[in-house]
């Protein structure tokens, strides 16, 4: 994406198979962890790139939105993490910094993880149900696209 447009959100789309890879299960601290590592990827690769920032200039700076896809799953759920940012201490009454400060910093970074579990056909979630039908054939990874 070559913008500097401010409203531009970065997207990443990705099967996480670190779950069911040679029915091992790294657990949720693996996972939470390769979740963080790759934000910090997608908010360093912006660094001197066209669409990004430079030197120390980072008003370019994207939001980031990552989805990612958990097809070897046991139980399908969803999980929305937003970035939270909220004022918790200022000294003045009219200086608005601060406020605008928070207010771009809240929500800047997005993750949504979806779990497609052998439950999925009866979830009567539509993206578990659809992701499910993509990623998910049978519960043998080597039928799966």
């Amino acid at each position: 994406c070559e913008t500097a447009d401010p409203n531009v959100l970065l997207i990443d789309v990705e099967r996480q198979n670190t779950v069911g890879r040679q029915n091992t299960n790294p657990g949720s601290r693996h996972l939470a962890g390769r979740f963080l590592y790759c934000i910090g990827v997608l908010l360093t690769s912006q660094k001197n790139d066209v669409s990004g920032c430079s030197g120390d200039e980072y008003r370019n700076a994207k939001p980031i939105l990552a989805l990612w896809i958990m097809p070897h799953m046991e139980h399908s759920f969803i999980i929305d993490c937003r970035s939270r940012a909220e004022m918790v201490f200022t000294d003045s009454d009219t200086g608005n910094a601060g406020q605008n400060l928070c207010h771009v910093m809240d929500g800047f970074i997005r993750i949504k993880g979806f779990a497609i579990g052998n439950d999925r056909d009866e979830s009567g979630d539509g993206a578990i149900l659809y992701l499910g039908h993509i990623f998910r054939e049978s519960i043998d990874p080597e039928k799966q696209i």
